[in-house]
C-alpha cells in the first residue's frame, strides 16, 4: 500500500481515516494540531497520541521531506529567498515583507513545463508536481526560520499552479482550516498563465481567491512567441474563463503584463490591450522585467505604459518589484541555486 502525505489531508479527511482504522474521532483534532500548530516533524514527537496509534500512522502516512538549506536576504527591500531540499531536487520560496505583514510566495512544482521565453523557472525543465504538504512546509519553514506569522500566501513561485490543480486545491483547503493557518481566500493569490478549464473549475468551486493571469501580450501571435507552451488557448478563451470566474465569485481578476522594451510596450500595444479589457472589472499589474541572464530582453517604460492605459480608461499600476538582488524577483527563480 502506498503511503499518503499526511500534511495534504484536511482535518475531516484525517478523522475519516482514523475512525475507519478504529481510533476515536477526537484524535483527529489532536493529530491535526500536532502537524499544523506544533509542527511535529515525525510521528514519534506526537506524545499526545497513544504509541499504538503512532505506530499505525507510520504504516499508513508519511510527513514529506522539505528541509531548508539556506536563506538569502535582499538588503534593499527586506525580502528573503529560501532554498528547500525536496525529493528530486530543490525549490525556492520568497518571503516578501510589507506594511501589511509577511507574504510567502510558494512554489507549486519542481520546475515548470511552460518555459516562457522571459522566465528562468522553466529553463531547466519540469520534474514533478509538489504535494500540498510540500507547499505547506515552505510556509512553516519560513515562519520558523524568520520568526514570522505569514498571513498572506502567493502561489507565484516556480511552476504553474493550475497544472497541479489537485494538489493546489488541497493546499488551499488545508490553509483555510480553523486548526491550521486559518487563512481566508481573500489572502490567497494564485498566478496562472491562463488555463481556461481550470479557471472555470476554481469558479465552480466558489473559491474567492485573488486570481492573477499572466497575459504579457495584447494579441495571440506575440503571446505565442513569448509563451509558446501557454498558447494552446487563445486570449479570447482565457478572457471568457476569467469573466466566468468574476461572475461566479465576484472577485476581480488581475492581469499581469511584463513590459519588454520594443516588444510589447508601445502606444499601439496599450491600445490593443485596452480593446481586450475595456469594460471589464479588471486590474492590470505592469511588471518590470528582471534580468535572468538567459536572454536579451530589456525592461520597458512602466510609467509611460501605465499612463497610456489610463488614457484608455484602464486601471493599471506598476509593480514594486522586490528580491532582485538575490534572484528572487518575478521570473528569476531557478536562475541560480
Amino acid at each position: 500500500m502506498t503511503a499518503t502525505d499526511i500534511l495534504s489531508l484536511t482535518e475531516r479527511e484525517l478523522c475519516g481515516c482514523l475512525v475507519s482504522n478504529g481510533a476515536a474521532a477526537f484524535r483527529a483534532e489532536q493529530l491535526f494540531l500536532c502537524l499544523h500548530k506544533k509542527r511535529a516533524q515525525n510521528f514519534d514527537d506526537m506524545r499526545e497520541l497513544p504509541q499504538s496509534l503512532r505506530q499505525r500512522l507510520k504504516q499508513t502516512f508519511y510527513i514529506p521531506r522539505c528541509g531548508m538549506e539556506r536563506a538569502q536576504n535582499e538588503t534593499r527591500d527586506g525580502s528573503v529567498k529560501l532554498l528547500h531540499a525536496v525529493d528530486g531536487g530543490f525549490i525556492e520560496t520568497v518571503v516578501i515583507k510589507s506594511s501589511r505583514g509577511s507574504a510567502v510566495c510558494v512554489s507549486s512544482q519542481l520546475g515548470c513545463r511552460f518555459a516562457c521565453a522571459f522566465c528562468a523557472s522553466g529553463a531547466k525543465g519540469f520534474s514533478r508536481n509538489l504535494t500540498a504538504g510540500e507547499m505547506l512546509l515552505q510556509i512553516y519553514n519560513a515562519e520558523r526560520a524568520l520568526g514570522i506569522d505569514a498571513r498572506r500566501v502567493l502561489l507565484m513561485g516556480t511552476g504553474e499552479p493550475l497544472d497541479n490543480t489537485r494538489n493546489v486545491l488541497r493546499f488551499i483547503a488545508v490553509l483555510r482550516e480553523k486548526h491550521g493557518k486559518n487563512i481566508s481566500c481573500r489572502h490567497i493569490t494564485l498566478s496562472t498563465c491562463g488555463l481556461p478549464g481550470q479557471i472555470r473549475r476554481l469558479a465552480d468551486l466558489g473559491l474567492k481567491i485573488n486570481l492573477s493571469v499572466s497575459l504579457h501580450a495584447p494579441y495571440d501571435a506575440l503571446r505565442k512567441r513569448l509563451m509558446p507552451k501557454a498558447s494552446a488557448y487563445s486570449t479570447e478563451e482565457i478572457i471568457r474563463a476569467c469573466d466566468y470566474f468574476f461572475k461566479k465569485t465576484g472577485r476581480r481578476v488581475t492581469w499581469e503584463y511584463l513590459l519588454l522594451s520594443g516588444i510589447n510596450d508601445a502606444q499601439n500595444d496599450a491600445q490593443r490591450l485596452a480593446a481586450l479589457l475595456s469594460g471589464k472589472n479588471a486590474h492590470i499589474n505592469l511588471i518590470p522585467y528582471n534580468d535572468t541572464q538567459k536572454n536579451a530582453f530589456k525592461a520597458g517604460d512602466g510609467i509611460f505604459f501605465q499612463n497610456a492605459l489610463r488614457g484608455f480608461g484602464l486601471n493599471a499600476t506598476v509593480r514594486n518589484s522586490k528580491g532582485g538582488g538575490v534572484a528572487a524577483a518575478c521570473g528569476q527563480l531557478r536562475a541560480a541555486f
